[in-house]
């Protein structure tokens, strides 16, 4: 975690693996295309994939359409186009003592990471 910076308001942890390149910052408002893979995180690093998207470019939709989304419109806004995210997520944020069935099993208090690529941004 030393690589990571937490953010008390929203008890997360986040690095920026890449900023991007671009004009203005992603709002609710841009239209944004992007992937994401969501890992178990184990004590060796990310662990078995649990959940991945590719909203594929061109990007037709805004980043509030998709806030049902894993920490999306968190994370998304930190970082412009061509940039890269990873979160952390805390059991107790997301399905705490209750086990999950996404791509793979969730097993009960395992914390994830998500690693999003904001691959278009249209504004």
């Amino acid at each position: 975690l030393d690589s990571y910076t937490f953010d008390t308001q929203n008890s997360l942890y986040y690095r920026i693996n890449n900023p991007g390149e671009g004009e203005g910052a992603t709002t609710n408002d841009s239209l944004v295309a992007f992937n994401y893979i969501g890992r178990l995180l184990s004590s060796s690093g990310t662990g078995a994939i649990v959940d991945s998207l590719t909203i594929k470019p061109p990007a037709t939709n805004n980043l509030s359409y998709y806030a049902r989304l894993i920490v999306a419109s968190y994370a998304l806004p930190k970082i412009k186009e061509g940039g890269s995210i990873s979160v952390i997520i805390p059991s107790s944020q997301l399905f705490g003592c209750q086990e999950a069935n996404g791509v793979n099993r969730v097993p009960p208090n395992s914390q994830l990471i998500y690693t999003y690529n904001l691959t278009d941004v249209r504004r």
